[in-house]
């Protein structure tokens, strides 16, 4: 691995020349993007599930949306009652 400093950048920063490492860590930006997009879609989706009257469950398209009561219970702190939904595509395991 070959190190060389580029003082255009900053006049004591080293840049690592490693094709190798350089791709794992492009991967892992486009993961991290990926994973932001998921999130702030599927709070998106849960707070317009949140607004719809009809009874659980139910199918919208190829998704079934459930939902699962979670009991209180105390931990190492009390946590309250609440529900957890889940969307799932029906034609996935």
């Amino acid at each position: 691995m070959v190190t060389k400093v580029k003082a255009q950048i900053s006049m004591y920063d080293n840049i690592v020349e490693d094709a190798e490492l350089e791709e794992l860590l492009e991967s892992r930006q486009v993961l991290k993007q990926t994973v932001s997009d998921y999130s702030k879609a599927d709070k998106k989706a849960k707070e317009k599930i949140a607004t719809i009257q009809t009874a659980m469950p139910y199918r919208v398209g190829r998704f079934l949306i459930t939902k699962q009561a979670i009991a209180a219970k105390q931990v190492a702190f009390e946590t309250g009652e609440g529900s957890r939904i889940s969307i799932k595509a029906v034609d996935e395991d």
